[in-house]
């Protein structure tokens, strides 16, 4: 039996569609399972035992049995798979319970009835040796996805600060274009204390960083579900985005955010109406107390 996935979305989606993958294996331990993405995410699949193949295109999508369509997948691309006996797709989601629950609905779809599991990536390299906390600041590319960030990223230095003085050494991944971001704050901190990875690692080299991190702290992002894989202790400042769907399946996650009653609505379409944005006013004391919480 031949299975194929397509998944086009990000990082973080990608990390949270892992369980289904994990589900999916023992429902099939002697099926070749292909995940059809793009290059961005194909590293958050490669290695799993759960995943046979990565294929960066729909070459070979005709040759799967059963054809499983991510909640983002597009429509268009069911052209191609004509000649797939099954395909399995779920309708376009009302976002109503956690987006690893939809990925979790195409295998129920074929019967499985158990419980969902555990996120999961394999990182490439050795963690550091030392006493760290990886910190990741930036957003992907996107009209709203700015707003991820806090109003000041100043507030970052005095969090920085606290953790340095806890023995801590600060640890910043992202892009590349993160990287800006993250030296703006380190050259306020005592020298040696810091390292700006962001843009220089893969994402697997990022992976092993994140697994043998004693904390995270950010936004939400990617890395912070790649964190949850590992139950680091994780600190987030988060903003705009929905909460019901996207938060990271991490028990040791601390959440730091300003209650807003709108909040819900503004991942899709909202935040345009909404002015002021108060949920980004998140201070350096807020995020802090969260990180107490965690040490």
């Amino acid at each position: 039996m031949k299975f194929g996935f397509i998944f086009h979305s990000g990082v973080g989606n990608a990390v949270l569609s892992t369980p289904m993958l994990k589900a999916l294996r023992s429902m099939h331990p002697k099926a070749e399972i292909t995940v059809f993405t793009w290059e961005r995410c194909a590293e958050v699949f490669r290695n799993l035992s759960c995943v046979d193949k990565v294929a960066l295109k729909l070459d070979q999508v005709n040759d799967v049995d059963c054809l499983l369509m991510s909640p983002n997948g597009a429509m268009h691309l069911l052209e191609k798979s004509k000649k797939i006996k099954r395909v399995v797709q779920i309708k376009r989601p009302d976002w109503q319970k956690h987006e690893s629950e939809y990925y979790m609905d195409l295998i129920r779809e074929l019967g499985y009835n158990g419980p969902t599991p555990s996120p999961e990536i394999t990182p490439e390299g050795q963690a550091p040796q030392e006493k760290y906390t990886v910190m990741s600041l930036g957003f992907v590319e996107g009209i709203e996805w700015h707003l991820k960030q806090i109003n000041d990223n100043s507030e970052w230095i005095t969090v920085c600060d606290y953790l340095i003085n806890e023995g801590h050494r600060i640890f910043f991944l992202g892009v590349q274009k993160d990287y800006e971001i993250a030296q703006e704050i380190i050259s306020q901190l005592p020298q040696g204390k810091t390292l700006n990875a962001c843009g220089l690692t893969s994402l697997k080299q990022a992976t092993a960083i994140i697994s043998g991190a004693d904390m995270f702290v950010g936004l939400d992002c990617g890395l912070a579900h790649i964190a949850s894989c590992f139950q680091t202790p994780s600190v987030i400042a988060w903003t705009f985005t929905d909460r019901t769907k996207n938060e990271p399946l991490n028990p040791n996650l601390e959440i730091i955010e300003i209650e807003c009653d709108k909040k819900s609505m503004c991942q899709y379409g909202g935040w345009q109406n909404c002015k002021d944005k108060p949920c980004r006013n998140l201070t350096s004391d807020m995020i802090i107390s969260g990180i107490k919480k965690k040490i």
